[in-house]
């Protein structure tokens, strides 16, 4: 009686429902599963699949097996994806904590000084300036600032100089206290700043994992294509794991 195409479950139903009742034998229907059958149909259609007889027979069941290979790939790819985006949920909440915990430090006025903290003097550390040196190349300064910063450093050192209790003046140690305590309060300020970076940006890479995944599986799950229809080469599909653990399905 023919070869009908189809591409769902209810094709294959209204099909032998317009033919009317009877076996596979005396129908005589050959089915041919439509290549670009969403995986979903496919899968669907899989309820109806037999070797003991029916209404029909299977053409290409071939495209029935790729299908399903593909639907569960596709599957195990959104369940990592999902995996994913559990992980990254967790993160707001440690986030914000500590958000909260620098938020309360700036409130209080800053850090206040470090208890390791000492004033040094650094004004037998002699440096100059010189108009006529030129540096341009980023890697030549790199070196440069390296190499100079530790013959300052280790200037100062030798003096064995600290901020001095008796003295005013740029070095005093009352001095010495305040740049401490106005830099360890910007360095509060940018620990806040870049928490709240990381926090806004997790908040909205959760909410983009939800979202695409979504679209993801209406894509290649619930439209038509072809994945499936033929040998798909799913070894060679390539992936960057995005934290610790993701490949092993943690």
């Amino acid at each position: 009686m023919g070869t009908y195409r189809i591409g769902s479950l209810e094709e294959f139903r209204d099909i032998v429902a317009g033919i009317g009742p009877g076996t596979g034998a005396e129908l005589e229907l050959d089915f041919l599963i439509e290549e670009d059958i969403p995986l979903d149909k496919a899968r669907e259609i899989w309820q109806k699949v037999s070797q003991e007889g029916g209404e029909g027979t299977i053409v290409n069941p071939d495209v029935l097996v790729g299908k399903a290979e593909a639907w569960e790939f596709i599957q195990q790819k959104l369940r990592q994806l999902t995996r994913w985006g559990n992980h990254v949920e967790r993160k707001p909440d440690e986030l914000k904590g500590k958000l909260q915990d620098l938020q309360a430090v700036l409130d209080a006025g800053g850090p206040g000084l470090m208890k390791c903290f000492k004033a040094q003097s650094f004004d037998r550390a002699q440096t100059f300036l010189d108009s006529d040196q030129n540096i341009g190349d980023a890697a030549e300064l790199e070196t440069h600032i390296d190499m100079m910063k530790s013959l300052i450093l280790e200037a100062a050192a030798g003096t064995g100089s600290h901020g001095r209790e008796d003295e005013d003046g740029y070095y005093s140690a009352r001095e010495c206290e305040a740049r401490q305590l106005a830099s360890q309060e910007d360095a509060t300020e940018f620990n806040f700043a870049f928490l709240k970076m990381k926090s806004d940006a997790v908040e909205a890479l959760k909410e983009k994992i939800e979202v695409g995944v979504q679209d993801l599986a209406t894509r290649f799950l619930s439209k038509p294509t072809n994945l499936g229809s033929s040998t798909a080469d799913f070894v060679s599909f390539l992936d960057v794991p995005m934290y610790r653990g993701e490949m092993m399905g943690e």
